[in-house]
């Protein structure tokens, strides 16, 4: 959700709520140290989870997510959080947006 606010009068503001989130970037890494250029990104539509497959299998992925909107990318989340892949089944990362 986001607000724009509405001034109607000099003491009075109306605030409108609206989804204005278009979707998500999801982040990941095996190294958080590389610059952000050489991370892969996965982009997702208007969802609250998804899924990143093909990972390998223990090993340690720092995971950051921003939101976008019609105006451009919002701030991204700092520091990373950083997941480790267990062995057995498919090596996946659930992430909540």
């Amino acid at each position: 959700m986001c607000c724009v606010y509405l001034p109607n009068s000099f003491n009075l503001l109306d605030v409108l709520f609206a989804a204005c989130v278009q979707g998500y970037k999801v982040y990941y890494s095996l190294n958080a140290d590389l610059p952000l250029s050489r991370w892969f990104v996965l982009s997702v539509d208007n969802a609250q989870l998804t899924t990143v497959s093909n990972l390998i299998t223990n090993r340690t992925y720092a995971i950051s997510v921003l939101a976008y909107t019609a105006l451009g990318d919002g701030p991204m989340s700092w520091p990373p959080v950083l997941v480790m892949t267990q062995q057995g089944g498919k090596a996946v990362c659930q992430v909540t947006l």
